[in-house]
């Protein structure tokens, strides 16, 4: 009978799979201090003062096409991957003390899926002793609108949002604005 893995079985596995060195994955840094820079600004006013680093995460590249023009006035930094490369750069990021804000991936995606990426990020965030609130902000983007798949994105893998696709521009650039608006600490 085959093993059943848990995230914190994947653990393991990250350097080998993902191509990250075994002390990325355990370290745990007490220095970990990633706060999102905030003023009194709210809404689109601060989400233009304030740079995002944001992750976009799609086996289609013409997805991450389209979410990079529409995320590219909210990012400094816009790293486009598919779910195997996404868990790398993930703890690539961490490890170098400059983690993303927010990261935008599809759920349905070949070799890691965007729920098994998400459980693995949740994972290794806990594993370096990430905050709680200061956690990366995940929205699952899908094609899928039942129930049970949103469901799972925000319990099983501690999804920030879900939206589903086709995209409506505005309505996940307002998404973004009030997630990072409440990621400031003091300004919920």
């Amino acid at each position: 009978m085959a093993e059943i893995k848990t995230p914190v079985n994947l653990l393991a596995d990250i350097s080998r799979r993902f191509q990250v060195p075994d002390d990325w994955t355990t370290a745990r840094d007490p220095m970990y201090e990633h706060k999102p820079e905030c003023s009194s600004e709210s809404g689109h006013a601060k989400a233009r003062r304030t740079a995002v680093k944001i992750m976009i995460v799609d086996d289609s590249y013409d997805n991450r096409f389209i979410l990079r023009k529409t995320l590219e006035t909210r990012g400094i930094c816009i790293e486009e991957c598919d779910g195997k490369q996404a868990v790398g750069s993930f703890v690539k990021a961490l490890h170098e003390n400059e983690p993303f804000d927010l990261v935008c991936m599809d759920i349905m995606m070949p070799e890691v899926d965007g729920q098994t990426a998400l459980q693995i990020i949740r994972a290794v965030e806990n594993k370096w002793g990430v905050p709680p609130g200061q956690e990366c902000k995940v929205i699952m983007i899908s094609a899928l609108n039942s129930p049970g798949e949103v469901s799972k994105a925000f319990f099983k893998g501690c999804a920030t949002d879900y939206v589903t696709k086709p995209i409506d521009r505005d309505r996940l650039l307002a998404k973004i604005d009030a997630i990072m608006d409440n990621s400031c600490p003091g300004e919920f």
